[in-house]
Protein backbone atom coordinates (compact mmCIF):
# COMPACT_ATOMS: atom_id res chain seq x y z
CA UNK A 1 0.00 0.00 0.00
CA UNK A 2 1.50 3.34 -1.16
CA UNK A 3 0.81 5.81 1.92
CA UNK A 4 1.25 9.30 2.30
CA UNK A 5 3.10 10.89 5.28
CA UNK A 6 2.33 14.62 4.20
CA UNK A 7 4.39 17.50 4.03
CA UNK A 8 7.33 18.09 6.25
CA UNK A 9 7.27 21.43 6.50
CA UNK A 10 10.62 23.29 7.35
CA UNK A 11 10.04 26.34 10.34
CA UNK A 12 13.82 27.32 10.48
CA UNK A 13 16.40 26.43 7.87
CA UNK A 14 19.36 24.37 9.61
CA UNK A 15 16.50 22.19 11.93
CA UNK A 16 15.55 19.43 10.72
CA UNK A 17 11.95 17.65 10.91
CA UNK A 18 11.89 13.85 10.92
CA UNK A 19 10.27 13.05 8.08
CA UNK A 20 7.47 10.97 10.07
CA UNK A 21 6.73 14.05 12.12
CA UNK A 22 2.94 13.89 10.64
CA UNK A 23 1.92 10.46 11.92
CA UNK A 24 4.47 9.23 14.41
CA UNK A 25 6.61 10.14 18.09
CA UNK A 26 9.42 11.22 17.25
CA UNK A 27 11.97 8.02 17.75
CA UNK A 28 9.06 5.35 16.67
CA UNK A 29 9.65 3.25 13.84
CA UNK A 30 7.60 3.54 10.91
CA UNK A 31 8.45 0.44 8.56
CA UNK A 32 8.16 0.60 4.71
CA UNK A 33 9.29 -1.05 1.91
CA UNK A 34 9.91 1.86 0.35
CA UNK A 35 10.51 6.04 1.10
CA UNK A 36 9.87 8.67 -1.14
CA UNK A 37 10.69 12.22 -1.25
CA UNK A 38 9.40 14.90 -3.75
CA UNK A 39 9.86 18.75 -4.18
CA UNK A 40 7.13 20.48 -3.95
CA UNK A 41 5.64 22.73 -7.05
CA UNK A 42 6.00 26.50 -6.63
CA UNK A 43 9.20 26.30 -4.18
CA UNK A 44 12.10 28.67 -4.25
CA UNK A 45 14.77 26.74 -2.56
CA UNK A 46 16.39 23.24 -2.69
CA UNK A 47 15.64 20.53 0.08
CA UNK A 48 17.43 18.27 1.72
CA UNK A 49 17.25 14.32 2.92
CA UNK A 50 19.55 13.36 5.72
CA UNK A 51 19.89 10.24 7.29
CA UNK A 52 20.23 11.47 11.15
CA UNK A 53 19.15 14.51 13.11
CA UNK A 54 22.95 16.10 13.66
CA UNK A 55 22.83 16.51 9.37
CA UNK A 56 24.29 20.05 8.30
CA UNK A 57 23.72 20.64 4.92
CA UNK A 58 26.62 23.06 4.63
CA UNK A 59 29.05 20.56 5.58
CA UNK A 60 27.35 17.46 3.84
CA UNK A 61 27.40 15.64 7.11
CA UNK A 62 24.61 12.78 7.10
CA UNK A 63 23.43 14.22 3.71
CA UNK A 64 21.53 11.85 1.40
CA UNK A 65 20.07 13.81 -1.25
CA UNK A 66 19.78 17.58 -2.23
CA UNK A 67 16.45 18.19 -4.48
CA UNK A 68 16.83 20.76 -6.73
CA UNK A 69 13.87 23.78 -7.33
CA UNK A 70 11.02 22.59 -9.03
CA UNK A 71 9.96 23.71 -12.70
CA UNK A 72 7.14 24.52 -14.57
CA UNK A 73 7.08 20.60 -15.14
CA UNK A 74 8.97 18.70 -13.08
CA UNK A 75 9.32 17.91 -9.29
CA UNK A 76 12.71 16.21 -8.12
CA UNK A 77 12.65 13.34 -6.32
CA UNK A 78 14.44 10.88 -4.20
CA UNK A 79 13.98 7.38 -3.20
CA UNK A 80 14.88 4.45 -1.12
CA UNK A 81 13.78 1.11 -1.91
CA UNK A 82 14.74 -2.18 -0.28
CA UNK A 83 13.35 -5.25 -1.19
CA UNK A 84 14.40 -8.15 -0.03
CA UNK A 85 13.37 -7.21 3.32
CA UNK A 86 9.49 -6.73 4.35
CA UNK A 87 9.21 -3.28 5.65
CA UNK A 88 13.02 -3.32 6.34
CA UNK A 89 13.59 0.57 5.98
CA UNK A 90 12.65 2.56 8.74
CA UNK A 91 11.21 6.01 7.62
CA UNK A 92 11.45 7.61 10.93
CA UNK A 93 15.55 8.00 10.24
CA UNK A 94 15.39 10.14 7.55
CA UNK A 95 15.41 14.15 8.37
CA UNK A 96 14.19 16.81 6.05
CA UNK A 97 15.64 20.33 6.02
CA UNK A 98 15.03 23.43 3.32
CA UNK A 99 16.98 26.62 2.38
CA UNK A 100 13.85 28.14 2.78
CA UNK A 101 11.05 28.90 6.09
CA UNK A 102 7.67 27.58 5.01
CA UNK A 103 9.08 25.01 2.42
CA UNK A 104 9.77 21.04 2.82
CA UNK A 105 8.75 18.17 1.26
CA UNK A 106 5.69 15.77 0.05
CA UNK A 107 7.04 12.25 1.79
CA UNK A 108 5.42 8.39 1.35
CA UNK A 109 5.63 5.05 1.58
CA UNK A 110 5.21 1.67 0.57
CA UNK A 111 3.85 -0.66 3.27
CA UNK A 112 2.62 -4.07 3.32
Amino acid sequence: MWKSLGFVIIGTPGTLVSATINIAALGVRVGAHAVLFQQRKGQTGYCYVFDDPSGNKATGAHLLASLAVPSANTCPSASVTVTYSPVGLNAAMYWIDADNPGEGLQVSIIQA
